[in-house]
Formats: structure tokens, C-alpha cells, sequence
């Protein structure tokens, strides 16, 4: 059964762009206006530090949740009273200006911010960034990390180099925004 809600009924934006389901079940959206949390019953509106809307948002191999923005990126935590926040990464970074996060993927413990200009990595290391001329998204492949930049080659993270696999992709995808593995089958992509 599907229900529709409108903006009013959840009082943010009318425009939603990305979705996740946590690990207990609930349902986490990108907004216009931020983060919307529903747990089939209620909604909660979260902030982004700034006011700033939300494009993309990940759920990681350990159940935490990443929220990608406009020169902003983060995670969802619990606070002491139980609420749902946003805790901004932004300060551990020191790129003054990396544009919209317009994708998050991970590979085990690694977690990847893909913006037009930087594909960003973060870890228990900290943070790691290499240059993008206009990225385009990309995909994980076999714990493998593809970027894709808008007119020219693909990419693939190889030991903390992005190297290309091909040349100027004439009549490609100017963007790649994910792919999903269905069963146990690593070869079989839709």
C-alpha cells in the first residue's frame, strides 16, 4: 500500500531527493529544507547547520547515517534527550569551498563525497580529497570506487591515485548516480 503525503502534512520542502531506511525500520529524506525523519507514524524535521538543503544521504555498513549539502557534510546522531541531529564534519576539512555533495557512496570502513570539483573521502583517518573536473557521480564495483566526470573518462580509485580507465567517453553517461547488486551475485548489476 502506498500513502502520498504532502509538504504541508510534513512541513519542509516540496521537493525530496534522496531516501534511506535505517537499520530499525525508519525513513530518512534529502529535502529542500534539510532532513525529514518518518517513522511510519511521525515526522521530525531536522536542520543542517546553515539552513541548507540536503541532495544526497547514505546509510553506512555500520548504520550510520551521512548527509551531504552545500559545502557541508555530516552524519545523524541521537542526543542525550533521544532527538535526531545533524553533526556537521565541515570543520575537520580543509577545503574552503568543495560545491554541492551531490552523492555519497562507501566501501567498508570508507566513506565517499562526490561533488562537481572534489571526491572526498573520510575514515577513521580523517579526511582525504582528490580534484574533479565536473564530477558526474560514480559507483562502487567489488570494493572498487568508479567516478564518472561529466564528457571525459572514467575513473577508478586506485591506492589513493584516480586513475582513468578510458578516454574521452564520446556518446557515455555524462553522469553515473549508483548501481544496485541484487542477490549474491557481484556480476549481476541493474
Amino acid at each position: 500500500m502506498m500513502q502520498h503525503y504532502a509538504a504541508k502534512e510534513y512541513k519542509a520542502g516540496i521537493s525530496n531527493f534522496d531516501m534511506v531506511q535505517s537499520n530499525d525500520g525508519v525513513l530518512y529524506f534529502s529535502n529542500l529544507n534539510g532532513i525529514l525523519k518518518f517513522d511510519g507514524k511521525e515526522w521530525q524535521f531536522i536542520t543542517i547547520k546553515g539552513g541548507k538543503l540536503s541532495r544526497t544521504i547514505h546509510l553506512d555498513y555500520k548504520g550510520r547515517i551521512y548527509v551531504g549539502s552545500n559545502d557541508e557534510l555530516g552524519y545523524l546522531t541521537i542526543d542525550s534527550l533521544g532527538n535526531t541531529k545533524y553533526q556537521s564534519l565541515r570543520d575537520k576539512l580543509d577545503i574552503e569551498r568543495f560545491g554541492q555533495v551531490i552523492q555519497i557512496l562507501s566501501i567498508k570502513e570508507d566513506l565517499y563525497f562526490v561533488t562537481l570539483n572534489f571526491l572526498i573521502r573520510f575514515n577513521q583517518n580523517g579526511f582525504k580529497y582528490w580534484p574533479l573536473n565536473r564530477g558526474g557521480g560514480g559507483f562502487t564495483y567489488q570494493d572498487n570506487l568508479y567516478i564518472k566526470q561529466v564528457d571525459q573518462a572514467l575513473l577508478k580509485l586506485n591506492q589513493d591515485s584516480l586513475i582513468p580507465l578510458s578516454g574521452p567517453n564520446i556518446g557515455m553517461p555524462s553522469a553515473i548516480r549508483g548501481n544496485i547488486t541484487i542477490g549474491n551475485n557481484p556480476n549481476e548489476k541493474y
